[in-house]
């Protein structure tokens, strides 16, 4: 159909239309008419219409005076050609003074005109003053790149946009020939078929304090200064980008300071930007993107912490090539170990850089960054069984609960896992404000939280499984960041995390775990109601139990254990009062819910967060602990260990090694038997377990169930498969612990994947 009988067609019987996109349209083409009446009809008949898009359309003057004057609501406008050989625009300066003079509502407009031909000189000083004098609304200006390498636009024509349009929001240059976006700045070179063009654009952003939007590409000039000078006007920004710049270590420090709602940042081939630079980034609350393709002075480890700590990243861009720029979510605490660069991925991997540290080294140094209870996982290269149907999950998951406050997405996540009969246990989450030493961890000591797991628990009800929630409080392991009033964090002792850990806060990082306080004798009476509460209102979630967290050198693990224990009073010297602490807490927690409802999670070998016995300390220790335990809180519902071959924290232990440490090698001759013997309870042990060593456990009595993490997230219908010897689905290490869907709630079940 011609363009001229479509656009009357549409006038006819579209009236309502609020958004018109043309492109590549001519009448020329069949036997020269223009296009005029016909757009003039649409413009007449379509008093609705807000955006209108008209690229490589023979538009003329008389067509934008029809839409000005017929489309009074018109505020998004785009028109000109994105090729030399396109169609159209044979708007001229006279043409848009008219336009703009008409069009006082203007919120968006592009004016693409390449280097020649109709229209290419379109956008004067005079239609610049005519735009700044009446279009005072407009919050978003594109225009052509080629206009200011042509000295069409020049600095004077952008003084004088700046001036009038007060309410500018984002002033870009578009490469009309490449359809590139690439954002002004004060001082800007682009290279352009290798001509170097640069432009003085100071004036203007003097005059745009509400600029959201700044691209520095190409740009040799002082970065810092530049953005010095930005931040005086007050600007707050939320996109950044500074490929191919000078940017340094010290702007970035200053952008992180100035511009803290930056969502965006693009630093690809900044050879500038070095570690120090980079996380300075974690101080930004609100940080989403980030492009790190081809910075060679960014180490892998510290791509890794970035991941780790920043708990709002949804996408970071990696590699070498823009071909295979990879996404790189967020990451948080789980279970499982990356051990070395070898790791299959649904996905393929790229260096990170000019390091010789691979994108998998960089996982690596994540995974070793947080052990312990859950460990710290780097996603990839922009928040778990005796019988089959009645296993346990140990879950796996990013951190996604904002606010402390559990997201809808954990609903989907635990409902595709649930089966009849099946027990979950959740993430860690905190009993109270002072047991948090991570980003966006769930808590369940307020109303608010509460009513956050509901669904979370109902999606699991609703498959006929069982729910508990596993009750968690750091210790030592947090800063005063995390703290309420900045205050210390508190332990058994005031004995520090040794110098091989370091913590990262929203404010940035990563620093030293600080001196902790150790908790006075009168505090500890409300530690222990903290965490009976916690398990109350556990239960008015709706969980059917819960599961108390005294592993992995967290705050129970911290009284329990001679390293981090040297207090006299008692609650520390003997094995009893180290002890006290945590049957103290299983006490209050059986009396307030019920001991059938109550399960106990232990790592006896365990050396994370410096927390640690000898081998022959840890087994008379927990033997003892075992039958106290028994005596102390009879008819608990299970008791639940970590297998020595992940002693070091979570580091799984191939072949039967914590990552080399001679300290644990001798592990591999001790196991949990000498607890599942002292145990009269149902013993629950996990720790790298696969199909066939799963089933020998439990065939051979060393458990009467074992917890499944990994393979449970890359197969949702992991006791299915078990049960019938299907080949469990390989898990993608690297999206672990990704925020959003990809890597969590999207692994197909067996069905599906078949």
């Amino acid at each position: 159909m011609k363009a001229s009988r479509l656009f009357k067609f549409l006038a006819r019987y579209s009236p309502n239309l609020a958004r018109i996109s043309c492109c590549f349209a001519s009448d020329r083409l069949y036997g020269g008419s223009l296009l005029e009446s016909s757009l003039g009809c649409l413009a007449g008949c379509t008093p609705r219409l807000t955006h209108l898009t008209l690229l490589n359309v023979d538009v003329t003057d008389v067509v934008l005076q029809y839409f000005a004057r017929h489309c009074p609501g018109l505020t998004h406008v785009a028109i000109g050609r994105t090729e030399n050989n396109a169609f159209g625009n044979f708007v001229t300066a006279a043409g848009l003074v008219s336009f703009f003079e008409a069009s006082p509502g203007l919120l968006a407009l592009d004016v693409l005109a390449p280097e020649s031909g109709p229209g290419s000189g379109c956008l004067s000083f005079e239609a610049c003053f005519a735009l700044a004098a009446n279009c005072s609304k407009l919050k978003v200006l594109r225009l052509s790149e080629e206009l200011v390498s042509r000295g069409v636009l020049d600095d004077a024509c952008l003084a004088v946009i700046g001036r009038g349009c007060t309410a500018l929001q984002a002033l870009e240059l578009v490469q009309a020939l490449e359809l590139v976006q690439v954002e002004v700045s004060d001082s800007l070179m682009l290279k352009v078929d290798g001509t170097v063009l640069q432009f003085h654009l100071t004036a203007t952003l003097q005059q745009c304090p509400k600029l959201s939007k700044l691209s520095l590409v190409g740009y040799q000039g002082s970065v810092d200064e530049l953005l010095g000078s930005l931040a005086a006007t007050g600007a707050a920004l939320s996109h950044l980008n500074l490929q191919h710049s000078q940017a340094s270590d010290a702007g970035l420090q200053l952008a992180a300071a100035a511009f803290p709602k930056l969502a965006s940042i693009y630093l690809s081939y900044c050879r500038n930007v070095g570690d120090h630079g980079l996380l300075q980034l974690l101080a930004l609350p609100h940080l989403e993107e980030l492009d790190l393709y081809n910075t060679p002075c960014v180490s892998a480890a510290a791509v890794a912490k970035l991941a780790r700590y920043c708990s709002s990243l949804q996408r970071l861009y990696i590699g070498h090539s823009t071909s295979a720029l990879h996404r790189l979510p967020a990451t948080a605490p789980a279970m499982g170990y990356i051990n070395g660069s070898s790791s299959s991925s649904r996905y393929s991997s790229s260096s990170s850089g000019g390091s010789s540290s691979s994108v998998w080294g960089a996982v690596n140094e994540a995974a070793n960054c947080r052990r312990g209870g859950k460990v710290a996982v780097l996603c990839r290269n922009p928040s778990s069984e005796s019988e089959f149907e009645k296993r346990t999950l140990q879950t796996l998951m990013a951190r996604r609960a904002p606010n402390n406050v559990p997201a809808p997405i954990m609903a989907m996540y635990y409902g595709q896992r649930a089966s009849e009969g099946g027990l979950i246990i959740s993430e860690a989450t905190a009993i109270c404000p002072e047991a948090h030493g991570y980003p966006q961890v769930p808590g369940i000591y307020t109303a608010e939280q509460v009513e956050g797991w509901k669904p979370v628990v109902q999606a699991v009800k609703a498959k006929g499984g069982l729910f508990l929630c596993q009750l968690w409080h750091v210790g030592r392991a947090s800063h005063p960041d995390y703290q309420p009033g900045n205050a210390l964090p508190v332990s058994s002792s005031a004995v520090p995390i040794g110098e091989g850990f370091e913590v990262y806060t929203p404010k940035g990082g990563p620093f030293k775990y600080p001196t902790p306080r150790a908790l006075d004798a009168s505090e500890i009476p409300a530690i222990v109601q903290a965490y009976a509460d916690a398990a109350r209102n556990a239960i008015a979630a709706g969980f059917d139990g819960v599961e108390v967290h005294g592993a992995n050198g967290y705050l129970l693990d911290q009284f329990w254990k001679d390293s981090t224990n040297s207090r006299t009073d008692g609650y520390g010297g003997s094995d009893e009062n180290k002890a006290r602490l945590l049957l103290e807490v299983m006490e209050a927690v059986a009396a307030a819910i019920g001991p059938a409802r109550v399960g106990l999670r232990l790592s006896p070998y365990n050396s994370f967060l410096d927390a640690c016995d000898s081998v022959e300390r840890a087994v008379e220790k927990n033997v003892w602990l075992m039958k106290a335990l028994e005596a102390r809180v009879p008819g608990l519902a299970y008791m639940h260990m970590v297998e020595p071959r992940l002693a070091g924290g979570n580091a799984e232990v191939e072949p039967r090694l914590a990552g080399g440490n001679a300290e644990v090698e001798g592990l591999i001759d001790h196991s949990l038997e000498p607890f599942r013997q002292a145990s009269s309870l149902p013993f629950l042990a996990a720790g790298g377990f696969k199909r066939d060593d799963g089933i020998a456990a439990v065939k051979d009595g060393k458990a009467d169930a074992v917890v499944y993490g990994r393979y449970f997230i890359s197969n949702p219908d992991l006791p299915k498969r078990l049960a019938v010897g299907a080949e469990l689905a390989p898990y993608d290490r690297d999206s672990f612990y990704s925020f959003g869907e990809q890597g969590y709630t999207d692994y197909p079940c067996m069905q599906e994947s078949s």
